[in-house]
């Protein structure tokens, strides 16, 4: 018994340590653990920060969708076709030549209480790049077409076209642009 003690002492008291490869094998695979620690902490944070910039945008862009739609049902306006009435959308926003961001259009002054920098573009060159007098691209813009058209179908397979008025937002953010649409139906004339 004393001299399985003895033995178990002295391996106990081994003055032998570590060699020099072990303690570079250790080193290198805590070196590893940590980079890859590191790399996937950091890869969330920018997938984190992308997120949140691109979901920003989005509701900037919904917001001033609906906030534009909502002032366009508002004036209760009636198609272009509708011979002589003065409320009809082509006199309410293009009489005369003007656009909607020209006067006091309270549609474009919902747009601007929205983002201050929207623009108004025609709706011809809204998905071109256009530049404001400063020469710099125009980065919140808006467009409306007077034309629009959409077709439903009811359950029966029956197909009805309404006219009505399309909205384009288009908000830019660091990966780039968000475009929302939205259609609002002519009121019927009374």
């Amino acid at each position: 018994m004393k001299k399985r003690t003895r033995q178990i002492r002295t391996k106990l008291r081994s003055k032998k340590g570590m060699t020099l490869v072990e303690l570079i094998v250790g080193i290198v695979i805590i070196v590893i653990v940590f980079s890859a620690t590191l790399s996937a902490m950091t890869n969330g944070y920018s997938d984190t920060i992308y997120n949140a910039d691109v979901n920003k945008s989005a509701v900037k862009g919904g917001s001033l969708n609906e906030v534009i739609m909502e002032a366009i049902i508002k004036q209760g306006l009636t198609s272009a076709d509708d011979d002589g009435d003065s409320a009809s959308a082509q006199n309410f926003f293009f009489a005369g030549g003007k656009t909607p961001a020209d006067g006091d259009n309270p549609v474009h002054s919902a747009a601007v209480a929205v983002i201050p920098s929207v623009r108004y573009v025609p709706y011809g060159s809204f998905y071109e790049n256009q530049k404001d007098e400063e020469g710099k691209v125009i980065e919140n813009k808006y467009t409306i077409n007077i034309n629009a058209t959409r077709t439903i179908t009811d359950l029966k397979k029956v197909s009805t076209t309404i006219k009505g008025i399309e909205i384009l937002t288009c908000v830019t953010n660091s990966k780039g642009t968000l475009i929302n649409s939205s259609f609002v139906p002519y009121a019927r004339k009374t």
